[in-house]
């Protein structure tokens, strides 16, 4: 159990498996017990300059023991930082965290993956983790970086809910795509935006998008051709909270236009705002 860091020098990353400790900070590694949900993975650590920046894969190689009850790769925090720091020109890293046949599973106290890669006028990146996702706890997407962060293996999150929040009035973006995924209640806080993407299937026990907090708007927004149902009878529930504060206006968002298909199956369907310092707030459309 630990924090390990994937080893990231100023020439690029390195391209490699996570059992080997050597691709780590210290010359050691994460090791599969099956049931440790302390440890916390971080990638992309910053450099002082770096002017020729190298696309890198991290292979997850370690799956739990047979003895462990479990063949994913247990973990209670996965941080994406900038991967680089550009002097020049316009920048691009890749990181794909791809896995070798188990998932990716948050658990222990308050598991958190945190979105921290921020671009900048010359310096994009992009994150694309291949593993499914899945959820032994409630689960907390955070972090205010403006980087790429695909999804791409799935989530399951296995009756456990997902709380997406930033800390700042840029809007952070993640993107679910590349396979379904089963998700439980989702909260939106403000300023974050999740997009589901490809022709895949998204259900979800219950969905709340609430932009009353930060001056930004937060979103989830469906893409060509995916299906999409929320609720699963009469204890779930679908709301858009929208908060105007002083003369900045929010809102929040529920966009299924490009939607194949749109399924509610809810108890409890509102729209709502509440305003502040004399702002006018005008209820949107569903």
């Amino acid at each position: 159990a630990g924090s390990f860091t994937w080893v990231n020098p100023a020439t690029g990353g390195v391209t490699g498996n996570w059992s080997d400790g050597t691709n780590w900070n210290a010359g050691g590694g994460p090791v599969p017990t099956g049931a440790d949900n302390t440890d916390v993975l971080t990638f992309g650590s910053s450099v002082s300059s770096n002017t020729n920046p190298v696309d890198y894969t991290a292979t997850n190689d370690i799956d739990a023991p047979p003895t462990g009850g479990t063949d994913d790769f247990v973990l209670n925090r996965l941080v994406l930082n900038s991967a680089l720091k550009g002097t020049a020109g316009t920048l691009t890293a890749t990181l794909d965290v791809a896995g070798a046949g188990g998932a990716l599973l948050f658990s222990g106290a308050i598991p958190n993956i945190f979105l921290n890669a921020t671009n900048s006028s010359n310096e994009f990146i992009t994150y694309n983790v291949q593993d499914q996702v899945k959820f032994g706890a409630n689960t907390t997407i955070s972090g205010s970086g403006t980087g790429t962060f695909n999804f791409n293996g799935g989530v399951d999150a296995q009756g456990f809910s997902l709380t997406r929040s930033s800390a700042s009035g840029v809007v952070s973006t993640v993107t679910f795509g590349g396979a379904d995924n089963t998700l439980g209640a989702v909260t939106m806080g403000s300023a974050s935006q999740i997009i589901l993407a490809g022709s895949h299937s998204n259900t979800m026990g219950s969905l709340s998008v609430d932009s009353s907090n930060i001056n930004a708007p937060s979103a989830v927004i469906a893409a060509s051709g995916v299906s999409v149902s929320v609720g699963n009878g009469s204890s779930a529930n679908l709301s858009l909270m929208v908060s105007a504060k002083s003369s900045s206006a929010h809102s929040a968002t529920i966009d299924m236009s490009q939607a194949s298909s749109f399924t509610v199956n809810v108890g409890t369907l509102a729209v709502a705002n509440t305003q502040d310092s004399g702002t006018t707030a005008s209820t949107g459309t569903l």
